[in-house]
């Protein structure tokens, strides 16, 4: 990666601010935008400072969904989880388990975690039919995987041609689109390639080159995502000089709290404790 870093140190700054809860750092800062866009992309309605909110106190103000506060908390313990299996590679289980988080506590019929069990499309694209998700998505992943053991490198395309399929795919009922999109960041992270986010305003010109794409048409999503890249490299990267808390943000954090700062909602609480002392749900139990 350029601008003087790799995505290893990235994926350690990532990791050591999640963990000392760096106010304002770069895993605060892509937590907030990628949840944020990649919600909005699919219907969200929350505001930037809502999904703020949610992330840094566990509560909204103002009017806001059920679904979108439930999937918004998701959607951060999702990035954290992939940030966690990041050694593992792409894999089946891993894809279920990512949607499991992103869905879990919705309503039934989202099903989390399970293949779609009725025909979708996206984009007015048809998209695979139920029966042959499995299969699609084994042969996707195998594919992938195959590529990488063949001593090739992965870039940019190869990343971009795995999310142009799995969108295709569809294969869950809701949650393709945000499950595609951490895919997308983690591959990028697992072979040295600059992540990126794919904002709400850009929205239209990304399911453009989502349905545009084929193997004679791949510069318009290759150039869009270049762009991207740029941006959080000029808008992110900066952060990296911050990686580990100063004394006095040590001092200013132990203040807050003695303050009585506003702490998570019970139901988000519960759920992020119960993932510290149990693990991921269903992790190690999906299969193909």
């Amino acid at each position: 990666m350029s601008e003087g870093y790799s995505n290893r140190e990235l994926i350690e700054a990532l990791r050591a601010q999640r963990t000392q809860g760096v106010r304002g750092g770069i895993y605060w800062k892509t937590q907030i935008d990628l949840a944020y866009n990649s919600n909005r992309i699919e219907g969200s309605r929350l505001t930037k400072d809502q999904t703020r909110s949610i992330f840094e106190r566990g509560r909204v103000q103002g009017s806001a969904t059920v679904r979108d506060i439930k999937e918004t908390d998701n959607h951060f313990m999702m990035f954290d989880y992939m940030l966690d299996t990041l050694d593992e590679g792409t894999n089946i289980e891993g894809i279920r388990t990512l949607h499991r988080i992103l869905k879990a506590g919705g309503s039934h019929d989202d099903g989390a975690g399970a293949w779609k069990l009725v025909p979708n499309e996206v984009g007015n694209i048809r998209t695979v039919a139920p029966a042959q998700v499995g299969y699609e998505v084994g042969r996707l992943v195998d594919t992938y995987n195959g590529y990488k053991r063949s001593g090739k490198t992965v870039g940019l395309l190869q990343v971009l041609a795995f999310h142009v399929q799995y969108e295709r795919i569809h294969p869950f009922l809701d949650g393709n689109g945000r499950t595609g999109r951490c895919l997308m960041f983690a591959q990028c992270l697992q072979n040295d390639i600059p992540p990126f986010i794919i904002y709400d305003d850009d929205k239209d010109e990304y399911m453009q080159a989502l349905a545009g794409w084929n193997p004679d048409n791949t510069a318009p999503f290759v150039s869009f995502c270049e762009r991207l890249q740029q941006s959080y490299q000029e808008e992110y990267l900066y952060l990296l000089d911050n990686t580990y808390l100063s004394v006095a943000q040590d001092i200013d954090r132990s203040f807050e709290d003695m303050c009585s700062q506003p702490s998570l909602g019970d139901e988000a609480k519960d759920a992020r404790a119960a993932v510290q002392r149990e693990g991921w749900p269903g992790k190690g139990a999906v299969e193909r």
